[in-house]
Formats: structure tokens, sequence, C-alpha cells
């Protein structure tokens, strides 16, 4: 799916730990769009992805680059 995100650099030697510590709401954000195949999955991962987001940004009002590569993959699905 790398090809339908290009704002999203995803090199092959980057493994999902290492995007988890450095990048997790854009993790969050890749799981719930290639979860497509299964609707009740992808449905529970977007509330997920959602809450974590509106906690980040309206609660503790932070702002960052994995929030918004995450928002981009999040609203491009």
């Amino acid at each position: 799916m790398n090809q339908n995100f290009p704002y999203i650099a995803i090199t092959p030697d980057l493994s999902t730990g290492m995007l988890r510590n450095d990048s997790p709401m854009l993790l969050l954000a890749i799981c719930t769009a290639a979860a497509w195949k299964d609707r009740e999955l992808q449905i529970k991962l977007e509330r997920a992805y959602l809450e974590e987001l509106a906690g980040r940004m309206v609660v503790d009002g932070e702002q960052t680059l994995d929030m918004l590569q995450g928002l981009l993959v999040h609203l491009s699905w």
C-alpha cells in the first residue's frame, strides 16, 4: 500500500518495533488502513486511533510530525 501514501517514507529496513517506538500514531494509522479486509477489526482500530489522537491533541496539546503523518494516512484511506 506504500504507493498510495507517497508522503510517508517507510523503508524496507524499518521494523515494526522501530516504528512503534518512533511513530506510534503513524503505526496505528497504518494498521487501521491495512485492516481493510476485516471491517470489524478496522472499526476497532479506527476507534482506538481517534481516541488516542483526540487525547494527544485536545487534552495534551501535542503537535508532532508523527501525528500529522498518521492523520494523513487516516484521511487518505
